[in-house]
């Protein structure tokens, strides 16, 4: 009778019963386990990134629109200041006296408001 070998169904285990299985063996079922796990999270995180594209897609597609949509405003308010701008050059040019006298009252009127 030989001990420490154990015949079960053509397979020799190096572990008889009631036995601990070796250092060998377990460092195997470790690292087969690893792999095991590390499959499941690959397929867990393809899955989740299946899932979640079409939403990053949208998402990323309704940024451009908002980014372009300010900058569209941004362009519209800079027309719209240089407009302003050029309108009041014009009135000034046309109307030295009375934006002489606008100027005045409205400095009058900040100094009285700061006070």
């Amino acid at each position: 009778m030989q001990t420490g070998t154990q015949t079960t169904g053509g397979s020799t285990s190096s572990h008889s019963a009631g036995s601990f299985p070796t250092a060998e063996e377990m460092k195997r079922q470790a690292e087969h386990g690893a792999d095991r796990m590390a499959d499941k999270a690959h397929e867990t995180v393809d899955r989740l990134s299946q899932k979640v594209q079409p939403t990053m897609d949208a998402l990323t597609e309704k940024a451009s629109q908002a980014v372009d949509a300010v900058s569209q405003r941004a362009d519209q308010l800079k027309g719209s200041g240089e407009a302003a701008l050029e309108t009041t050059r014009n009135y000034v040019r046309e109307n030295p006296i009375a934006a002489i006298g606008i100027a005045a009252v409205a400095g009058l009127l900040l100094g009285r408001m700061r006070h």
